[in-house]
């Protein structure tokens, strides 16, 4: 790598990997959960206003890719309303790991 010049590849993984394991592994249980508790329902409730607005929810999820999703995630959650922090890691603490497993997860949960 020209930009880290002083590391070693499995250097650079050894720092990466962890944090990207934990992210992946809480978007995969928040997909399973989610999705399958808002298909239940959208299924318990077939044809009515509570399903076609799962439905139309679950459309505009799969269409929205998440390279436009988590800038406007971090837009209104972070710059906007100030709920969550912009970016970094801090450990993985619960406040600097929601806006990446939402933009993760929505394609997956649709």
């Amino acid at each position: 790598s020209f930009k880290y010049q002083d590391y070693t590849v499995n250097e650079l993984i050894a720092v990466a990997l962890p944090v990207s394991a934990k992210v992946g592994f809480v978007a995969f249980i928040f997909t399973l959960i989610m999705g399958g508790s808002v298909g239940t329902i959208a299924a318990l409730k077939h044809n009515t206003w509570v399903d076609y607005t799962i439905m139309s929810t679950a459309m505009l999820g799969v269409v929205m890719p998440s390279f436009v999703l988590a800038p406007a995630l971090i837009y209104l959650f972070s710059l906007h309303w100030h709920i969550f922090p912009a970016g970094g890691w801090h450990g993985g603490t619960y406040m600097y790991i929601v806006l990446p497993v939402i933009a993760m997860s929505l394609l997956y949960v649709a």
